[in-house]
């Protein structure tokens, strides 16, 4: 009887032996590996779930997949992290975080204030209607900002940073260490070149109720350009002015200043400076080399 018992209770530990999941380091490393977005746990793995609802309206954390991938947030404060394809990603009606991998992507902001860092490739970065703070990565991106109040930063590549158009309210542009250019629009606009060689633009300041530009790269503080708002240039060493009668003015340093369209008056100061006309009556002062395919003044 003894014996009996005894076979039953070995038989018993097998059974439990047998149902019972390992514990220890075994699970410690599951749980290690779990997947993560920006420090944050992932909820929705794109590896894992193909066709996720794009209208969920609380917080996702999305990871994206090694393959070119297409994601769309809905109304929460979303976070998504992209993998190394060439991915496309639309932020939805929140406040979101997007985080670009290797691949060249591109990345459009939505309704809230949303937060983009460019990656390591060639990236567009687009925000919309609410404000954001758009980064590039390393390779040669294009920066967008939208209507709102945005912070556009540019990064170690040659980027095209363009600031929100006619219905923007007022930017912030520092670029990174690449040669960069700046699209410079309306609203009230800080310009910061940083390292590099660095160009603004007023070409695309095209409106019926301005008449020209004047820019001067040596004051250090704000000024009314006569585009609609007050701007300030800092680190600029070339300047391209807008399609009407422009008055552009040089740094003490060596600077490029290209006068566009209209009859402009450029003064490129100290410096040994390259000035185009670009077409019209143009007058120049204190150029090195004055280059213009019209009628030109040179004193």
């Amino acid at each position: 009887m003894a014996r009996a018992r005894a076979r039953v209770a070995i038989l018993a530990a097998v059974l439990v032996a047998a149902v019972v999941p390992a514990v220890g380091p075994a699970s410690s490393v599951a749980s290690a590996v779990r997947p993560t977005c920006a420090g944050r746990a992932v909820t929705i793995d794109l590896k894992k779930v193909h066709h996720p609802n794009p209208l969920r309206s609380f917080p996702d954390v999305i990871l994206g997949t090694p393959g070119a991938d297409r994601i769309r947030t809905g109304g929460g404060d979303d976070v998504v992290c992209t993998g190394g394809g060439n991915d496309h990603v639309i932020s939805g009606r929140g406040n979101d975080v997007l985080r670009l991998g290797a691949g060249n992507d591109v990345a459009i902001g939505g309704g809230g204030y949303d937060v983009i860092y460019g990656g390591a490739g060639d990236d567009r970065l687009e925000g919309r209607v609410g404000g954001s703070r758009l980064s590039g990565g390393r390779g040669d991106d294009v920066v967008l900002g939208g209507r709102d109040v945005d912070l556009l930063l540019g990064g170690p590549g040659a980027d095209r940073v363009s600031t929100g158009g006619e219905r923007a309210l007022s930017e912030q542009v520092h670029l990174g260490p690449g040669n960069d250019l700046v699209e410079a629009t309306w609203g009230d606009e800080l310009l910061d070149g940083g390292p590099g060689i660095d160009t603004v633009s007023y070409n695309g300041t095209a409106h019926p109720l301005v008449l020209g530009l004047t820019v001067d790269l040596f004051l250090g503080g704000p000024q009314d350009a006569g585009g609609g708002g007050i701007d300030e240039l800092r680190s600029i060493e070339r300047l391209v002015g807008s399609p009407y009668d422009d008055v552009i003015l040089g740094s003490d340093s060596d600077d490029v200043l290209l006068g566009d369209l209209g009859d402009d008056v450029i003064d490129g100061r100290g410096g040994h400076d390259l000035c185009y006309g670009g077409g019209g009556a143009d007058t120049f002062t204190s150029c090195e080399l004055a280059v213009e395919d019209r009628e030109v003044t040179v004193r």
